[in-house]
């Protein structure tokens, strides 16, 4: 016959597979949760911008060059009739 003191033990301690199977579950929940996040960073951007002089007039058709520092890959582009450029989707270290 048992006693209340190891009923009341039974009760309070869960059973070993289920006491095993809860970090299984919240780890795979935390990896489900998170791993949306991790795949959003990326390393690319769009840069834009206008050309200008000193006396901030546009200047189209102006050539402008983007040079990567740590590479030295480089792209270049020609500004529109209003002096406006973008380098879409730049994928490299600046």
């Amino acid at each position: 016959m048992q006693t209340l003191s190891s009923l009341h033990q039974q009760a309070c301690v869960p059973s070993g597979r289920l006491y095993l199977r809860f970090p299984i579950l919240l780890l795979t929940l935390m990896c489900c949760c998170f791993l949306p996040a991790a795949f959003a960073q990326r390393e690319t951007g769009t840069i834009s911008g206008t050309v200008q002089d000193q006396s901030h007039a546009v200047i189209p058709n102006a050539n402008v060059t983007l040079q990567s520092t740590t590479t030295g890959d480089r792209r270049t582009t020609v500004s529109n009739g209003e002096g406006f450029f973008t380098f879409a989707a730049s994928g490299f270290s600046m």
